[in-house]
């Protein structure tokens, strides 16, 4: 949470008068983002439970909640890149989304690395 924000602060620079309407916004986006982090977490945890006997229907069901998230995830993005660019201008809006862009990336790399890969029975 507070070394996101830092982060983004180093890289998203909306000027003195857009500063309060960025970083309010930034907070609704955070508080968003998070809800479906616990989501996604649940989903992780959920594959976890179920991995050393996964079935065709498990991982279906766990794959179809996974690309629900991920496009939820991509829908909240897109709408608030579009608040912040009314509110402020299109560069910190640009700013906004690249370190976003940035941060999922890792994150999603760090989990990826970390997941066990699937077998196909026989």
């Amino acid at each position: 949470g507070m070394e996101k924000k830092a982060l983004v602060a180093e890289f998203v620079n909306p000027d003195a008068s857009q500063k309060d309407a960025f970083w309010q916004l930034y907070d609704e986006y955070e508080t968003a983002r998070k809800e479906l982090g616990k989501k996604r977490i649940q989903l992780l945890l959920k594959y976890e439970k179920n991995f050393n006997n996964l079935t065709n229907e498990i991982a279906g069901e766990l794959l179809k909640e996974s690309l629900a998230l991920a496009k939820k995830n991509d829908k909240l993005v897109a709408t608030y890149v579009k608040k912040v660019e009314k509110a402020t201008d299109p560069i910190v809006a640009m700013q906004f989304h690249q370190i976003e862009m940035y941060v999922m990336s890792e994150i999603r790399l760090a989990l990826s690395d970390g997941l066990p890969f699937p077998e196909v029975k026989k």
